[in-house]
């Protein structure tokens, strides 16, 4: 309709651009001969008016429309002459997309060293651009598009093999995975962050923070006004609510436009090392004796792991499909969400429910596990999931020798460079340089001052039950009794502004509360808190010394896993504050099962157990009293497991 309204009048500018919107759409379709013929209309048009940029792009459709075809010669042609017509200009999307097709042609044709060539220079281009990006968001979804370029050199790399290759192969896996969640992590051990070193900031960017907070505490009154008007009933006050809602969405659009510009300024938030991939030298230096990791990566339809120890690594290609792994993965989502319909259910159906749970986690085990563990040397494993394999279990995969649990700790990292910066984190928090974390230093009145009395950088827990997690107040009252100078802040007490304050002077951080997931905008995804809800823009200011954050709640650690394996979510929000290790859940907690949970898990820390290890010791006893996986599984330990 736009086409024909600017041909009308004779724009033959803005036809052409239509006509090359018009062959892209042709191409995601499918139909190579349409793309073909749409290109060049826009050729003609920008080659007679010397645009020699979007020249460039329309050859590059024909290319795309004739490798599409099957016609490799006349791809190879067109997108070698797109390439020179961008030679002397700054057009690196037009550059890495005809590298990457350049390459593809001579993988087709059996020249794998030209293909991993090409491929190379698409990859450094796509890191070009990738530098040059800010914000955090920005970040994670810049490759949606580009995760095939990495994903193609990555396969001709270990088609080659050798062991100059496997390492290159490492490095880009690494290079395309939760590369900003580590840009993120590591301005902690180079202490950038303002509120560390006490600056306060001015100008622009101090009145840009002071509006993000302001809308913040605009986000949080909607909100609750939305749910105080819902709960009221009636059309009229639906009506109201509504118009609250409108206003909540107002807000988290205003909220996301200012983080990002916060991000672009000279703000701390911009001082971000720019993180090289990491080696596999990285990985087998930064793992313990005894433990052993696996790093999973996909290349297209297949899924592929790398496994290592401190002797060394291997890959072991081809394990298994993505599209079956997300098929009993979907299954397996199914069958724990009947616990939804309740404990009656449950126990009245629970011998069926645990048989189908158990056959789709031995499917798994057997699709993306068995191969592997032969390869596994000791009791100490390290799952770096990627793609949907973040929501697997792995804990709970089951074979005929039982739980992978039953024999291995199992902890978790978004990848090798992560690993390693929360393992670093770690051991600054162990070696006294946690950061200036004060509790207490805003007056207040005698509640206060009971709650200051109480910390000495031990636990500080929050809790907010109701009619449907009582046990809530018992899984806190608990941790009082394990750590006898416990922070508790329930009922009226379990506020935000409570949270902020006694936070930073935790050695673990555990809230208890209901968890709700954001699929449409993961980043407001929230735990829910007396006064508020805590999503990850509230965390901005907390700034963690605690060793550990625990979410006890239901759907914690459930991201959006965005192309580049980017978790958003509120798990990144902790790592984020600078938690070097978080305990979050992957789907809807019983609320009984993880009070138990929580006291055993505690009570061997207190013991002297390292984290993994008393993860495993809750998740064994709560599996002896209770059977099925939805009780004693859902929690998992993401990043640092000492």
């Amino acid at each position: 309709s736009a086409r024909d309204v600017f041909a009308a009048h004779g724009n033959t500018t803005f036809t052409a651009f239509v006509d090359s919107y018009l062959a892209e759409l042709a191409l995601r379709r499918g139909d190579p001969a349409e793309a073909a013929r749409r290109a060049e209309l826009s050729l003609r048009v920008f080659s007679r008016l010397k645009l020699a940029t979007r020249a460039g792009h329309s050859r590059l459709l024909a290319a795309r429309a004739a490798y599409q075809a099957g016609d490799r010669t006349r791809a190879l042609r067109m997108a070698k002459s797109a390439l020179a017509s961008a030679e002397g200009r700054f057009t690196p999307a037009l550059v890495y997309q005809c590298h990457h097709l350049i390459g593809r042609v001579d993988r087709d044709r059996g020249r794998g060293d030209s293909a991993l060539d090409s491929f190379r220079r698409a990859v450094e281009t796509v890191d070009q651009m990738r530098g040059g990006i800010a914000a955090d968001e920005f970040k994670a979804t810049f490759l949606r598009d580009k995760i095939e370029v990495y994903e193609d050199a990555i396969a001709a790399c270990l088609e080659q093999g050798g062991r100059a290759r496997l390492e290159e192969a490492f490095r880009l896996v690494e290079s395309s995975k939760s590369r900003s969640l580590a840009d993120l992590l590591a301005r902690y051990l180079r202490g950038t962050p303002a509120k560390k070193s006490g600056r306060v900031e001015k100008g622009v960017e101090g009145e840009t923070r002071s509006r993000l907070l302001r809308l913040i505490e605009e986000l949080n009154w909607y909100n609750s006004q939305a749910g105080l008007e819902e709960d009221k009933g009636g059309q009229r006050k639906a009506g109201v609510a509504e118009r609250y809602r409108g206003r909540v969405q107002h807000c988290e659009r205003q909220i996301g436009q200012l983080f990002r510009r916060l991000e672009a300024s000279g703000s701390p938030f911009a001082e971000i090392q720019r993180m090289q991939g990491a080696t596999s030298k990285d990985l087998c230096e930064v793992l313990e004796p005894g433990e052993t990791a696996i790093e999973y990566f996909t290349t297209g339809d297949c899924v592929s792991a790398f496994i290592a120890s401190r002797d060394g690594i291997r890959v072991e290609r081809g394990i298994a499909s993505k599209r079956d792994v997300e098929r009993l993965l979907a299954g397996l989502r199914f069958q724990l969400e009947k616990f939804n319909y309740g404990s009656g259910f449950a126990d009245e159906h629970f011998e069926q429910l645990n048989r189908a749970t158990n056959q789709h986690l031995i499917q798994l085990y057997e699709l993306i596990f068995a191969r592997l563990e032969p390869f596994v040397e000791n009791d100490k494993l390290i799952v770096m999931p990627h793609g949907a394999l973040h929501y697997v279990p792995f804990h709970a995969l089951l074979d005929r020798r039982g739980y992978l649990i039953d024999r291995f700790e199992v902890s978790y990292a978004p990848s090798t460079a992560v690993l390693k910066l929360c393992r670093q984190r770690g051991a600054q928090m162990r070696n006294g340089h946690p950061g200036n974390g004060k509790v207490g230093e805003s007056k207040g009145g005698a509640s206060d001052l009971r709650l200051i009395g109480r910390t000495h950088g031990k636990m500080v827990a929050l809790g907010v039950a109701d009619g449907d997690t009582p046990s809530i107040d018992v899984e806190v009252n608990a941790l009082r009794g394990i750590f006898s100078d416990a922070v508790t802040l329930t009922g009226q007490e379990a506020t935000r502004s409570n949270l902020m304050k006694f936070a930073p002077g935790a050695r673990f951080l555990h809230l208890a509360s209901h968890g709700y997931f954001r699929r449409d905008n993961p980043m407001f995804s929230f735990l829910k808190l007396a006064d508020s809800s805590l999503n990850f823009y509230n965390l901005l200011d907390l700034k963690l010394n605690a060793e550990m954050v625990t979410l006890s709640a239901c759907h914690t650690g459930v991201n959006m896993v965005f192309p580049g394996d980017e978790l958003h979510g509120l798990m990144r929000g902790f790592l984020y504050a600078g938690a070097p290790s978080v305990v979050a859940s992957l789907w809807a907690a019983n609320d009984a099962s993880t009070a138990q949970f929580m006291s055993t898990m505690y009570s061997r820390i207190q013991a002297g157990d390292t984290k993994r290890a008393a993860l495993r010791a809750a998740q064994l006893a709560v599996k002896d009293a209770y059977g099925h996986p939805y009780y004693w599984a859902p929690f998992i330990l993401m990043g640092n497991p000492d």
